[in-house]
């Protein structure tokens, strides 16, 4: 069983892919819904009961509809700069507030509490806290991620889902025949380290 920090790091790692996801407010329901994997692998380690209704509610009322994270979201609809500046601020928020739920959760179980019992009020001040050490903990992650998959010629997630949004377009531009574009797609999972 992988540790509540394996956890959190690597949720906070996807985070900052999904938060690259070029299509606004999609990329926040992806980033969501890997914090509510988070907290679903967090509840198995403590051997809590999960529900995903809980969780959502739970997750939009620490992390709230931030505007930060929302403003990143919109500013992708800019064409050109904006999905480069929008993706990477939208990045970095995405991997601090995961990181920062991740704390929250972990502390709440670790003292025998469950998602029925956790008062949002309480940990708010611990939640912005975490989210500040978040920032730099998700920027430090993402480079050892990158590093190492340099090293071993992988390629990271942003640039998995970044081919992989290129090879969708091709297929349904028809560029690409189904069979090609499987055999493309696959090769490129090949490459991806998770």
């Amino acid at each position: 069983m992988k540790s509540t920090e394996e956890i959190i790091k690597n949720h906070v790692i996807w985070s900052l892919g999904g938060g690259l996801i070029p299509i606004p407010i999609v990329d926040f329901i992806a980033v969501t819904s890997i914090q509510l994997d988070m907290i679903k692998d967090l509840c198995e380690v403590y051997g809590i009961s999960f529900d995903k209704s809980q969780g959502k509610n739970l997750v939009s009322a620490l992390v709230g509809t931030s505007l930060a994270s929302i403003g990143s979201s919109f500013i992708k609809a800019i064409p050109g700069i904006g999905s480069l500046l929008g993706g990477v601020s939208m990045s970095i928020m995405s991997g601090a507030a995961t990181y920062a739920l991740g704390n929250v959760f972990a502390v709440h179980f670790s003292r025998g509490g469950t998602l029925d019992n956790l008062s949002v009020e309480d940990f708010r001040s611990f939640y912005n806290e975490k989210m500040e050490e978040g920032k730099t903990r998700a920027k430090e992650w993402k480079k050892e991620e990158e590093d190492a998959q340099k090293k071993s010629g992988n390629i990271t997630r942003e640039k998995l889902m970044s081919e992989l949004e290129k090879l969708e377009k091709l297929k349904a531009s028809g560029v690409l025949s189904s069979s090609e574009y499987d055999s493309m797609r696959q090769k490129l999972l090949d490459r991806f380290v998770r």
